[in-house]
């Protein structure tokens, strides 16, 4: 259903032509360890588990165009191409690049915007390291303010913590394809992203979000794209929400809910939102195929639909 060959430009311009070291053996296939990178994602597995899995599986082989177990990319091999995406914005660019062919091909409705953070959970820290040493010493506030935004966080959600990184996504409300995404340290506020998730092509839409999204600066920002406001109301301490504002909000959340098919999906059917990995250029790999990944998954499934009704 998805033709990777439309992503070897931008590899070619971000990887191969920027890589200066031509030594050693001739490189693999940029395609074919970004196909390797998506079996990766959507099991969720380890470099090594990856590669074992790649010479075990006749499924992953067929996937990857492969016949020869020796073309196979080892798991060293994965791991440095991993290293030269974390290096340039390539899975951001990939991820606009495939969004591009959905809006050609017409299945971005745009009829109304749904927004939403789900927590990537990582690996918790036992010990201090340098890292935390450096952090607890340090004096400038700007950088004090850097550390916290490229390390995992906690955060509290029904009563129990997590640590790790938030994924924020704006998705399309009629066909549930992700717009665009942001990633942040799980303690910031969700509604924090919203500014970075909103396009010009949001104008004059309506935007569903929970309550967490209420306030003024929300509405001050929404009203600068012309945006109609479906947020979920809030109710505060003696001060609970009439009735009417639990119909309104009942209404609201039918649309709303969509945006958690989407993370359902990822924990039940992509293996998980736990990445083992801390430092904020891999997660962002991580996260920006994890969107990727979903996104190809449901264009699959709305192109068989409709051949299907064909």
């Amino acid at each position: 259903m998805v033709d990777f060959e439309m992503f070897r430009p931008i590899l070619e311009a971000e990887i191969l032509n920027k890589d200066k070291d031509k030594r050693g053996a001739k490189p693999y296939d940029l395609i074919l360890l970004l196909k390797m990178s998506y079996l990766q994602e959507i099991h969720n597995l380890s470099y090594k588990q990856t590669e074992k899995q790649c010479i075990d599986r006749f499924s992953f082989r067929e996937f990857l165009d492969i016949d020869n177990l020796k073309d196979i990319p080892d798991a060293n091999s994965l791991w440095n191409f991993h290293q030269k995406l974390e290096k340039t914005d390539v899975i951001r660019q990939i991820f606009d690049k495939f969004h591009s062919l959905l809006e050609e091909e017409g299945v971005i409705l745009n009829e109304g915007k749904i927004v939403d953070a789900t927590i990537i959970t990582v690996p918790k820290k036992h010990k201090k390291d340098k890292n935390d040493a450096k952090h607890n010493t340090i004096d400038n506030d700007e950088d004090d303010k850097k550390i916290k935004e490229n390390t995992p966080s906690w955060t509290k959600k029904h009563g129990k913590s997590y640590f790790g990184f938030k994924n924020h996504i704006k998705i399309d409300a009629k066909s549930k394809f992700i717009d665009t995404y942001e990633v942040t340290t799980a303690s910031t506020h969700d509604s924090k992203a919203l500014e970075k998730l909103l396009e010009k092509s949001d104008i004059g839409q309506k935007l569903y979000a929970d309550s967490a999204y209420v306030g003024q600066p929300i509405k001050k920002l929404l009203d600068a794209y012309g945006m109609k406001s479906f947020i979920l109301a809030k109710g505060y301490r003696n001060k609970p929400l009439r009735l009417a504002q639990k119909i309104t909000n009942r209404l609201r959340s039918k649309t709303r809910v969509r945006v958690e098919h989407i993370f359902g999906f990822m924990e039940n059917s992509m293996s998980g939102k736990h990445r083992r990995v801390q430092n904020i250029k891999a997660i962002k790999r991580r996260v920006g195929l994890m969107n990727l990944c979903y996104n190809m998954f449901r264009y699959e499934q709305v192109k068989r639909l409709k051949l299907l009704a064909v």
